[in-house]
């Protein structure tokens, strides 16, 4: 990731609006490979998950992130597909299936998390 502009330091817990293609999510960043945050021009590894619903996205996708001021762009080099594995309940009384989750670390929802890179001109 490419940080453009951003007036302090991002760390881990930031929140972002993520443009992938016709995609466009909050996501939160879970990781940073570089110690003490990121500043203007600096660049990283970022782990993003998103934090509505999982989305289709590949390696090599193209990646801007706005908030306010603060903008970045990357390149995504990684993708962690959604894991489906949940205890499936059947309530045939009314025909409704739960599934219930604890797969990732949040154990309430699943999502999608995607690793992005610097972009290399």
């Amino acid at each position: 990731m490419y940080v453009l502009f951003h007036a302090t330091a991002i760390y881990p817990g930031f929140q972002t609006t993520v443009h992938i293609g016709n995609i466009r999510q909050t996501a939160v960043i879970e990781g940073i490979t570089a110690t003490g945050g990121i500043h203007t021009n600096d660049r990283a590894s970022v782990l993003f998950r998103f934090l509505r619903h999982p989305e289709y996205v590949k390696v090599g996708m193209r990646l801007l992130f706005q908030e306010g001021r603060t903008k970045g762009i990357g390149k995504i080099t990684q993708v962690f597909p959604l894991q489906v594995c949940a205890i499936e309940r059947i309530n045939l009384t009314h025909d409704i299936r739960i599934i219930i989750s604890d797969c990732f670390p949040c154990k309430d929802l699943l999502y999608e998390v995607f690793l992005f890179s610097p972009s290399h001109h």
